[in-house]
């Protein structure tokens, strides 16, 4: 177990009963991390998304120091090569106390590499921590849940840190998986932005 900060401490996931805990925390949550259609998991459902992907991320806890076994919340981080996508979710019971914006900073932190993400429009709280924290805002795209913010962030480590080059990559990789651009989508009947 790593300290993070002065409240959390982080917790690897490693066993099955914490991925379920994920999983709780997970469901909890779909309506603010769906930037892309999230289907709610079962029990069965959570494992076999595990096996299949816990080859490319790592996954965390998060607990309070005064109340260990207490989770609070997960990031995980899927490593795409050249850089990592992070995810991060907060048990509805401990929003407003600090504890997503010590998240973000141990993502930066246990990435070791520059980040692409991405975050709905209409939740101000994330998109507050994620400006604090530096992330970038380098397109828009719509989905399902609304409008998102394409997000990039060159990462904290001095081994791998963030280049034009990268930011590129990431730019175009968040282009095509949410059908992106570099100006908000329009909506119907609006005129398009001209150049």
């Amino acid at each position: 177990m790593t300290k993070v900060d002065k409240k959390l401490r982080t917790v690897k996931v490693d066993t099955l009963k914490k991925v379920e805990v994920m999983r709780e925390i997970y469901n909890q949550n779909l309506d603010m991390l769906g930037t892309v259609a999230l289907p709610y998991r079962s029990v069965e459902e959570q494992v076999q998304w595990w096996k299949e992907n816990k080859q490319y991320l790592r996954a965390y806890l998060f607990e309070p120091l005064q109340q260990p076994g207490e989770y609070v919340g997960f990031i995980t981080l899927t490593d795409r090569g050249s850089f990592a996508t992070p995810i991060l979710a907060v048990n509805k019971k401990a929003w407003g106390k600090g504890y997503g914006s010590e998240m973000i900073k141990a993502y930066l932190k246990l990435a070791h590499k520059p980040l692409a993400g991405s975050q709905l429009v209409s939740n101000d709280a994330i998109r507050h921590m994620n400006k604090k924290n530096g992330w970038i805002v380098v397109g828009y795209a719509n989905s399902p849940n609304g409008a998102l913010e394409l997000v990039y962030h060159p990462g904290v480590s001095a081994a791998f840190p963030g280049t034009p080059g990268i930011q590129a990559i990431i730019t175009r990789y968040l282009f095509d998986k949410y059908q992106g651009s570099a100006y908000p989508k329009q909506k119907k009947g609006q005129s398009e932005r001209k150049e």
